[in-house]
């Protein structure tokens, strides 16, 4: 019997060296026996995990170029990374990959646009603080939505590992800028080390209640 996981939307990260490396979800490659890559103007071609990272949801996979049929090679290009740092709220933001889930032919590409609703600064995450971006694209997530500018550069991705409890019908996104040597990282085969712990400084009104100044632990992951 021939088993499949489904399908992911992807974004290709870059083009050298004879390897096309693409951004998708960490679920695609999750206890994958092999991977097969659907471009978007045609051809296929198998594919490779890179590297994973399952704290953040997300995976490299490598495509040696070789293998893309020369009319889908030809079109294909690598997608710029913008600077998050500079999204504001009410700024424009297109969705793209697959922000309107699976359609029941399996097709995951699809293209919503909005903009940022809310940028929530030192968000606890493994091992720091990060920020988040809210938006008002109503996409589905988990099967890979990435948020462009309206310079076509890649300024996040769709993730469902913070704000679940006050998320209010916005979709939450993970800003490129704070991840980009982590997306090296990934690109390089190198696995990305974590201690697991998500905490904050010791204020100095926790110290007035008698927590010991440094960090205090609120969760390991």
């Amino acid at each position: 019997p021939v088993e499949s996981t489904g399908q992911y939307a992807g974004i290709i990260l870059s083009i050298s060296r004879g390897e096309i490396m693409i951004l998708t979800e960490a679920a695609a490659v999750e206890e994958a026996d092999s991977l097969r890559v659907v471009f978007k103007d045609g051809g296929t071609a198998a594919g490779t995990l890179k590297q994973k990272d399952s704290l953040g949801g997300l995976a490299v996979v490598s495509v040696a170029e070789a293998e893309v049929q020369e009319a889908a090679r030809e079109r294909i290009k690598a997608v710029e990374l913008g600077n998050s740092y500079s999204l504001e709220t009410g700024d424009l933001v297109i969705a793209v990959g697959s922000p309107a889930g699976v359609s029941t032919a399996g097709i995951v590409h699809s293209v919503k646009q909005g903009a940022v609703s809310y940028v929530a600064g030192n968000v606890q995450t493994a091992d720091g603080q990060t920020r988040v971006l809210y938006t008002d694209c109503g996409c589905e997530t988990g099967k890979g939505t990435f948020f462009l500018n309206m310079s076509g550069e890649l300024v996040g991705w769709a993730t469902e590992l913070y704000g679940a409890e006050d998320r209010q019908g916005f979709t939450i996104a993970l800003p490129v800028s704070e991840y980009k040597g982590n997306l090296q990282k990934l690109m390089n085969g190198i696995q990305i080390p974590y201690m697991g712990l998500k905490g904050q400084d010791v204020s100095e009104a926790m110290q007035a209640e008698g927590i010991p100044k440094g960090l205090y632990i609120t969760e390991a992951i």
